[in-house]
């Protein structure tokens, strides 16, 4: 179990990819202290569909999460290939084994995205994982997305100038705000002064 899921078991509607959104700052409101504020603030923010492509040692995941604000992401389809980590990388066996083990990364990465129908289209592009920063794996995953992401949407991923959260801390990033967020504003907690005690309670 990864830091960031042992972080969300008590917001089990959150998912890592949704707490890897809000790490590269998509779909969390400015004023979480006072939750009516924040709730009409959330009600008010753009549909986002987050393309999340995670690459570690022993997988590669494509991940579309539908949301607004995304402490209320879901994991709406998923594709995960577990031939696919960064350790499957073929090492000593030639040229044509390595093009075959990037053609189909590529192709795994196109998956989801190559389904998505044109009036709900992928809005941002999110990577994840301790491998993903690999400059093999970000030639290929930009190349994959051109082909299939006519925006060009997401091939700015891996670029210095590029602002965006670290891959293999993204998702425990994003659940330790989430986590901050509910020790100062807990659910159902909607009155000032009763909210402001529990926030002076808890440090």
């Amino acid at each position: 179990m990864s830091a960031a899921e042992i972080l969300l078991l008590d917001d089990a509607r959150t998912p890592p990819v949704g707490a890897a959104a809000a790490a590269n700052g998509l779909g969390l409101c400015g004023n979480y202290t006072e939750l009516d504020v924040c709730g009409h603030e959330e009600a008010r923010m753009p549909m986002r569909r987050v393309l999340a492509v995670e690459y570690t040692s022993a997988t590669l995941t494509v991940t579309l999460s539908p949301f607004r604000a995304s402490r209320k992401g879901f994991d709406w389809i998923e594709v995960r290939d577990w031939g696919l980590g960064s350790d499957a990388v073929p090492e000593g066996e030639g040229e044509e084994a390595r093009v075959r083990y990037w053609g189909k990364v590529r192709r795994v990465v196109q998956k989801i995205p190559a389904r998505v129908e044109p009036d709900r289209p992928v809005t941002d592009v999110i990577v994840m994982g301790e491998a993903a920063l690999g400059e093999t794996f970000l030639e290929v995953l930009r190349e994959a997305l051109r082909e299939v992401l006519p925006d060009n949407r997401g091939l700015g991923i891996g670029f210095a100038d590029v602002p965006f959260a670290d891959p293999t801390f993204a998702a425990t990033r994003g659940a330790a705000e989430f986590g901050k967020r509910i020790m100062e504003s807990p659910d159902d907690c909607v009155e000032t002064r009763v909210c402001k005690w529990w926030r002076r309670m808890v440090g």
